[in-house]
């Protein structure tokens, strides 16, 4: 319960920024008090943050508020830093990062770090809390260090980055976590560009699957139109839907049954392949009317977009965060990372809201 109160915390409070009277409203409602936390990003092409943070497609950045107003030297509200450098574990130019998902290893008062928000960088290494970090890549098929035969876009890898010494990948440090053709994704349409990994014991009790998810729950967006199967047949979409795959087994012999989380065509979401990067901040139980064999639960979610888009009720563009749940678009964007100061200077791809916990 305390993981899944963070993640509504997380989201609601970067809303709160520019959508106060919606997200006071929305946050009483359900007993949040709204508090500011780190929004983690990655990027689609190399670049450098206002404040000097250099960053390649293969890393994935932070940004970390000053709860104090400002930064005593440039009075700046936030400042960047990198949370994970891919070179120091063999990743390169060919391992751009689609999406990703941080599974903490401990509770910090900010986002995951362990730091007070006051300066302008964690204490310690900003990986020491970090127990697992979920990758998907934008390639077709290539090698990842560690694992033998070549990943592909529709995989998702995972790194312990405590188990292991930086610059000395070795066998079995990257693993498959989740192999994308045992479970029907296969073509390029279908890879992953977005998704967040919900271990076992995040589940919420009072939401009812068809199966069992014994090992964890994972949201995914596709690049473009997917098909997957299901026990009656097959699930059909596209890129602006989010999946969830209730997982029975993981690894090489990935397993488990495919239902839709959050159907973009709902609200007439334009293009179809818009949504990139999301966090998922809550499930909750689908109504006694919904159809549970496709939609178990009803998804309040972060997201950014991959390019300009429109829907009922929003407007966007790229590198723009914007929150929704199973009803509409909750007024946004609620950030810009290019507008606000001191500005990413870049095109974002992955998301995490500095949930605790996933």
């Amino acid at each position: 319960m305390m993981n899944r109160l963070w993640k509504r915390i997380a989201v609601f409070a970067v809303v709160l920024v520019v959508t106060v009277g919606v997200m006071v409203q929305v946050a009483a409602a359900q007993g949040i008090t709204p508090y500011p936390g780190i929004i983690y990003i990655s990027t689609d092409a190399a670049g450098m943050t206002d404040d000097g943070v250099p960053y390649d497609a293969y890393d994935i950045v932070g940004r970390i508020p000053y709860l104090n107003g400002g930064s005593p030297t440039t009075n700046d509200a936030y400042a960047w830093f990198k949370l994970f450098d891919g070179e120091y574990y063999g990743l390169g130019n060919v391992h751009n990062i689609n999406g990703f998902s941080i599974e903490w290893a401990e509770i910090g008062p900010c986002g995951g770090i362990v730091a007070d928000c006051v300066s302008p960088y964690p204490v310690g290494t900003p990986l020491d809390n970090v127990e697992a970090l979920y990758l998907s890549f934008d390639f077709t098929a290539r090698h990842v260090p560690g694992i033998p035969d070549k990943v592909r876009g529709q995989d998702i890898v995972v790194l312990h980055p405590n188990d292991i010494t930086p610059s000395v990948v070795t066998d079995g440090d990257f693993e498959v976590y989740f192999d994308g053709s045992d479970v029907g994704l296969s073509t390029i349409s279908e890879k992953i560009d977005a998704l967040d990994v919900w271990t076992a014991d995040m589940v919420p009790s009072d939401v009812s699957f068809p199966e069992d998810c014994a090992a964890g729950l994972i949201f995914v967006s596709t690049q473009g139109n997917y098909r997957v199967p299901t026990p009656g047949g097959s699930l059909v979409g596209d890129g602006s839907d989010i999946l969830m795959f209730c997982a029975t087994n993981l690894g090489n012999d990935t397993a488990g049954f495919w239902f839709r989380g959050f159907d973009g065509s709902d609200l007439s979401v334009t293009p179809k392949h818009a949504i990139t990067g999301i966090d998922i901040v809550e499930l909750l139980p689908v109504d006694p009317y919904g159809q549970v064999d496709e939609e178990p639960a009803e998804l309040i979610f972060g997201f950014i977009a991959r390019q300009a888009f429109t829907a009922d009720y929003a407007v966007g563009g790229p590198s723009e965060l914007f929150a929704a749940d199973y009803t509409g678009f909750i007024d946004g964007p609620a950030d810009d990372f290019n507008g606000t100061w001191p500005a990413l200077n870049g095109t974002a791809t992955g998301l995490s809201l500095g949930d605790i916990g996933n």
